[in-house]
Order: C-alpha cells, then sequence, then structure tokens
C-alpha cells in the first residue's frame, strides 16, 4: 500500500471537493465516535478504506 493515514484524508478532502483543512477537527471526532479507530490511527495502524470513508462521511455532514 504504501499510503499514509494524511493521503487517506487528502483522498478523502479531494474526492468530497473540500479542503484538507475541513479535516482539522476530524482527530476530536474520530475519538468520540470511534475510539477503536482511533486507536489504530494513533499507533500508525489503519486500515486506509475506513479511514477513508468516515473521512468522506465527517465532510458530508460540514
Amino acid at each position: 500500500m504504501g499510503k499514509t493515514l494524511i493521503d487517506a484524508l487528502r483522498n478523502a478532502a479531494k474526492s468530497s471537493g473540500k479542503s484538507l483543512g475541513a479535516l482539522r477537527p476530524m482527530a476530536h471526532v474520530i475519538m468520540e465516535k470511534k475510539t477503536l479507530l482511533y486507536s489504530q490511527v494513533v499507533i500508525g495502524i489503519f486500515d486506509e478504506q475506513e479511514v477513508f470513508k468516515f473521512a468522506c462521511e465527517y465532510l458530508d455532514k460540514l
């Protein structure tokens, strides 16, 4: 894969037509709503598709 968390978030922002800055509060949202996903992000093991999907859902609500 070779993708990083920032790549997954950047791709989500791009596909939603929003800026990466719109995802700035997302870490808090992930921590609140998806503790497991947040834990995976913190230790650097994450499912790129899951992060992408969650980021897109988050951006759609903005």
